[in-house]
């Protein structure tokens, strides 16, 4: 268990510290890149549960270990409720228990979104995130998710009881763990976010990562979670064991990270990499670009693996984005009035100007021609 308070401890030795040090030097830059403020999570959690037809019911009381509040979703939509809390210790705490009575679809823009692990207990739902291919969250799925999202939209079924829970850790939080304990959840964050630093100058908005595929009912996070849910918080007893249920769920789902889950994420964390450099390598060479072969052989990963993680990180397949890169530099040029239409085929590799339109027109929804200027209308 940890608190913000802790101490830093080096638990490792002196010819690890420099590299650890710089670890931990990153990974600062990283927080204060990507993880928002707790205050400004509540805003989120509120917005996003708002979108969802979801109604403030009432601020609950304060105390000493909380500040949240509860919703309800609108009668017209479903049954069932939310409670989104802040520990005293900074932690947050999202659980969501309802059921839907017809199909809910919610577009979300710059989506900020905190550092969380999400656990969903029951039902499911799809979310796709700018623009990659759609993901579905299972019974027993947990996710790793952080940073701002450009956009977003999440769809959610009718007649199925939805319930989940999510806990948020903030800058500070983390902060306190970084390097500062030798205990398997302190690791499992590290390496946990150890594989996201180089992400981070990427361009990359944010992430969404399955941690955990299909926990059993029975496991032990899934009843940690199911009690989080159902305790009380009505006496000094009940906070201090609704805390302590929170971290301990929290360093669970760390721990479950420890092997093969781990591995995973960093897997991922690896061909997310590859594929940032390939779209890079393609948006540099659309005029000649790479076979997929010559494409996978440079940056280090198989064709079956580039092509899949491709369409899923770009939402689209690497033909596809070649002919987008083609068209966008078809577009500049024709707008420049500069260059024929037959000239601009040739340019971005088509040899039929009639069959460069149909592409064109079929990507722009207009033929070049009208996207000439006034006085180059007659260049075609």
């Amino acid at each position: 268990y940890f608190s913000a308070t802790t101490g830093k401890k080096r638990c490792h030795n002196r010819e690890n510290g420099n590299q650890a040090d710089k670890m931990q030097d990153d990974f600062y830059f990283f927080l204060k890149k990507w993880v928002i403020t707790m205050d400004n999570s509540l805003k989120y959690y509120v917005k996003a549960y708002e979108r969802q037809n979801f109604l403030v019911q009432n601020e609950l009381p304060a105390s000493r270990f909380f500040h949240g509040l509860r919703m309800e979703i609108d009668q017209s939509m479903g049954q069932g409720q939310s409670e989104i809390l802040r520990i005293h210790n900074g932690l947050s705490v999202v659980w969501a228990d309802y059921r839907l009575s017809r199909q809910i679809e919610t577009d979300h823009v710059n989506m900020q979104v905190p550092f969380t692990l999400d656990l969903l207990l029951s039902g499911h739902f799809e979310f796709q995130i700018s623009g990659a291919a759609k993901q579905s969250v299972a019974p027993g799925d947990i996710w790793f998710v952080h940073g701002p999202f450009d956009q977003a939209s999440d769809t959610q079924f009718p007649d199925q009881k939805i319930c989940g829970i999510s806990i948020g850790l903030p800058q500070n939080f983390i902060e306190a763990w970084l390097g500062s304990s030798c205990c398997s959840a302190s690791k499992g964050l590290e390496k946990l976010v150890s594989g996201l630093i180089g992400q981070s100058g990427s361009g990359m908005s944010g992430q969404a990562i399955p941690l955990l595929r299909g926990l059993q009912p029975s496991s032990e996070c899934m009843r940690m979670a199911r009690e989080l849910i159902s305790t009380r918080r009505q006496t000094f007893a009940d906070n201090l064991h609704f805390e302590s249920l929170a971290l301990e769920l929290l360093s669970r789902m760390l721990t479950l990270k420890d092997s093969p889950t781990i591995s995973s994420v960093e897997r991922t964390c690896s061909i997310r990499a590859a594929v940032d450099e390939a779209v890079d390598i393609l948006r540099r060479e659309w005029d000649d670009p790479p076979t997929i072969s010559a494409l996978s052989r440079r940056v280090g990963i198989n064709e079956c693996y580039l092509k899949k993680w491709f369409r899923r990180q770009t939402g689209m397949s690497i033909g596809e984005y070649v002919r987008e890169q083609r068209m966008k530099k078809a577009l500049e040029l024709i707008e420049t009035g500069r260059y024929s239409i037959l000239q601009t085929a040739l340019f971005v590799g088509y040899s039929n100007p009639s069959y460069f339109s149909t592409i064109f027109k079929k990507y722009y929804g207009q033929l070049p021609s009208y996207y000439l200027p006034r006085s180059g209308k007659n260049a075609l």
